[in-house]
């Protein structure tokens, strides 16, 4: 019975930090994705970073909700990184690949 008080009081303690400290992680996160999908151009990532940070502060309305979008942008912005990655993995198989040149009495 008391481990049971406990273990909820610890619970219920666990979950009002986490939700106190939501806003903070999903600001960090969209300032991390937006550097990382605009690598390239860092006055277009400026420029989504503010507008990202604009929409968890005032149009975004619980701290539960703020996290779930900055993780969203964070699962973007780590697609992106793979994506790069993978393309230059990928590129030397590229080279060494020849495309197959279609006969010219078989076209559609």
């Amino acid at each position: 019975m008391i481990r049971d008080i406990l273990v909820a009081a610890a619970a219920a303690l666990i979950v009002s930090e986490a939700t106190d400290i939501s806003p903070w992680l999903a600001i960090r996160l969209v300032r991390w994705a937006a550097k990382h999908m605009y690598p390239a151009n860092a006055e277009r990532a400026d420029r989504r970073r503010e507008d990202w940070e604009a929409l968890i502060d005032r149009e975004i309305p619980t701290k539960t909700s703020k996290l779930f979008f900055g993780l969203g942008f964070g699962c973007a912005g780590l697609y992106r990184i793979m994506m790069r990655r993978a393309a230059l993995v990928l590129a030397p198989l590229d080279e060494g690949y020849a495309k197959p040149s279609r006969a010219s009495g078989n076209s559609r």
